[in-house]
């Protein structure tokens, strides 16, 4: 007697189908696994020699660093497709590729113009985050993956920025994506990822410098001109004649710095700190010119005294205002900083 029923060819077979269906599922065949490989992963470092033409008006600046990859293999070398990203005008020179220590060692030195949106709503005690962002031209994140090479990044200690100064320095990887495949035939999905090294280095300014003085210097002076008409008692019309042209050359002077305040800093849609300043000072400044107009009125009307008293008021609350709203502001924006 038989201990298992006869198993007929037709069963048989049926079942060592499903058994090697059940294999191939569970364990891929080699083919299987090499469309699944894992990308290469190369470690890229960068050493930023110099930072150097900080424009804010043309929002720009200029940066000079070199640029380093080990891999395992030659298949997809950084140095061969890598771009700056956002870089208006780039030069590179000194490359050089060879073979040490098991690993293919590549450099390259770069000269960059690169765009960059300056932030002066906090001027002067604004902090600046100035990125130099790198990615492959050709291979996406299916095929290279850069690997940060933090231990040997960093920058140029002897860098010098004028008014600005370097408090940080950090490089990552990301991933980025994009809504195409860039043409290409082997990407089945309607986009793709490319990993990106990304450079960080914060600056921040030192505070209350000479610079934001020079810059607040005219209207500061013609804020103190617009005091100065308090003093100028309209008795006479030639004497309010007086008095209003100085106050419409304040308010001229005042409005020329803000332009040229803007062109130097670049323009913005917020309101800075140099911005509040130049408005506070313009509407004193009108506020003077309609003061000093019903100054006039009562010295027609012969009501000198309550005119004399009227301004002498004004001047009290115009000075210590003006100086507290400017101390706020300045305050405000100190603290904004530092958060």
């Amino acid at each position: 007697m038989y201990l298992f029923p006869i198993i007929s060819k037709n069963r048989l077979s049926i079942i060592l189908s499903l058994i090697i269906s059940f294999c191939l599922f569970c364990f891929p065949t080699t083919a299987q696994a090499a469309t699944e490989e894992s990308p290469e992963k190369c470690n890229v470092g960068i050493f930023i020699t110099s930072l150097y033409d900080l424009k804010p008006a043309l929002n720009s600046f200029r940066a000079n660093f070199w640029l380093w990859s080990t891999c395992q293999s030659e298949n997809n070398l950084p140095m061969k497709n890598i771009e700056v990203i956002q870089a208006q005008k780039v030069s590179s020179n000194l490359q050089f590729h060879e073979k040490k220590e098991g690993v293919y060692w590549s450099q390259r030195q770069f000269k960059a113009l690169i765009h960059h949106k300056w932030n002066y709503s906090n001027f002067p005690f604004e902090r600046q985050r100035i990125k130099i962002e790198l990615e492959d031209g050709v291979n996406d994140a299916s095929s290279l993956v850069y690997v940060p090479d933090i231990k040997n990044s960093t920058y140029n200690k002897r860098i010098k920025l004028d008014g600005l100064k370097i408090i940080d320095f950090q490089l990552h990887e990301q991933k980025v994506s994009y809504s195409t495949t860039f043409g290409n035939p082997s990407l089945l999905k309607p986009n793709s990822n490319y990993s990106r090294l990304v450079t960080t280095i914060t600056v921040a300014r030192n505070g209350l410098s000479g610079f934001f003085f020079k810059l607040n210097a005219a209207t500061y002076i013609a804020f103190a001109l617009s005091l100065v008409s308090f003093f100028l008692h309209p008795k006479q019309a030639s004497v309010f004649s007086a008095r209003m042209s100085l106050l419409v050359g304040s308010l001229f002077a005042v409005v020329v710095n803000l332009r040229a305040s803007q062109a130097i800093l670049g323009h913005t849609n917020s309101l800075t700190l140099v911005d509040k300043i130049h408005i506070t000072a313009m509407v004193y400044i009108f506020s003077a010119v309609t003061i000093s107009a019903i100054s006039f009125k009562m010295c027609e009307v012969r009501r000198e005294k309550l005119s004399l008293k009227l301004n002498k008021i004004c001047f009290l609350i115009f000075s210590i205002s003006f100086f507290t709203i400017n101390l706020i502001l300045i305050s405000s924006a100190a603290l904004a900083s530092s958060e």
